[in-house]
């Protein structure tokens, strides 16, 4: 995937830090997106910080919703697109329905969309729809 920079966010293992945890997932996807903001970045992707085996005793859609609301939070003006990649099928499938959850109808993701004054894409035909093509 070719891309202009690289902006490494390391997320919490919760193996070790239960207690701050959350906090620190929190931080790592704010921090990436305010280098992303400094460098007047358009399009952002993010693999699921904290997700595998990081992740503890905390299940997938935990974390998967700290991810999801941070950027939704986070996100800034001039972004056009960010996204979140799973890597399995067990993943896009718990990302789809927290997304879903947080994001309770399109019409919220249409209104940030606005927010961004960014017209919104149509997905490629191989492509899913998904809530999480823009967030």
């Amino acid at each position: 995937m070719p891309a202009t920079y690289c902006i490494h966010a390391v997320g919490p293992n919760y193996n070790y830090e239960l207690d701050k945890g959350d906090d620190l997932l929190i931080s790592a996807y704010s921090n990436a997106l305010a280098r992303a903001k400094e460098h007047g970045l358009k399009t952002v992707a993010f693999s699921l910080i904290s997700s595998g085996v990081y992740r503890g005793p905390h299940s997938l859609e935990h974390v998967l919703e700290i991810g999801v609301r941070s950027i939704r939070d986070f996100a800034y003006a001039g972004a056009e697109e960010i996204v979140m990649c799973a890597f399995t099928s067990e993943e896009a499938e718990a990302l789809t329905t927290v997304a879903e959850g947080i994001f309770a109808s399109k019409s919220l993701l249409l209104e940030s969309n606005e927010l961004n004054k960014q017209p919104k894409k149509e997905p490629l035909s191989s492509e899913k729809e998904s809530p999480l093509k823009k967030l």
